[in-house]
């Protein structure tokens, strides 16, 4: 609080010795990685807003640029691919969202407001919010993988993430699934073991 002035006079007012506090430097924010993703800036009518990116290190820290050549080539992927990409979680979505129904168990009066009935992918486009990419540490075939976090009135607090590897959806659940490395090696084992 030594940056509130009222909280410095308070205290100055109230102690034996009143003394001045010093400036306290201001931190200098990290600036996210920010890409356009011109088809999911218009599915989701976010004409401004560019999807923030963390890139997860080899310690799982996430950082705010590429760590590598592959996860730049991951860019290039979501670029030149955004239409599938987000057709294929949304179809995914579609198909997993009465059991989320479910398990959210909204009563008619507030259903309609947080979870109504979605009966095609475009139905999505009012209710979640793109929020930021995840591009894991690792990695398939000389490839990432990746999630996606997203905001949702069903659940404002841990909103909704998805884990998947180039088009393929391999989760869908809270936010935190988006960053999980748990998840993106446990696909990875089970490819190795099929192979």
């Amino acid at each position: 609080f030594r940056s509130n002035c009222s909280y410095s006079q308070f205290f100055n007012q109230h102690l034996d010795q009143p003394r001045i506090l010093p400036e306290i430097p201001k931190k200098e924010e990290e600036t996210c990685f920010q890409m356009d993703l011109p088809y999911w800036q218009t599915f989701f009518k976010e004409d401004n807003n560019k999807l923030e990116f963390s890139f997860l290190d080899e310690d799982d820290d996430d950082v705010y640029e590429p760590v590598n050549e592959l996860q730049q080539k991951a860019l290039e992927y979501l670029k030149e691919n955004q239409e599938q990409i987000l057709k294929s979680f949304l179809k995914s979505l579609l198909e997993r969202y009465p059991t989320l129904q479910k398990a959210y168990d909204f009563n008619e009066e507030d259903k309609p407001y947080f979870m109504p009935d979605i009966k095609v992918i475009e139905d999505f486009s009012v209710l979640l919010t793109s929020c930021a990419c995840y591009i894991m540490n690792v990695y398939k075939d000389d490839f990432p993988y990746f999630g996606f976090s997203f905001g949702c009135p069903w659940d404002n607090e841990h909103g909704l993430g998805v884990m998947m590897y180039k088009d393929r959806v391999l989760k869908i659940d809270d936010e935190e699934i988006a960053y999980s490395t748990h998840t993106a090696e446990n696909d990875l084992e089970n490819y190795k073991g099929n192979n």
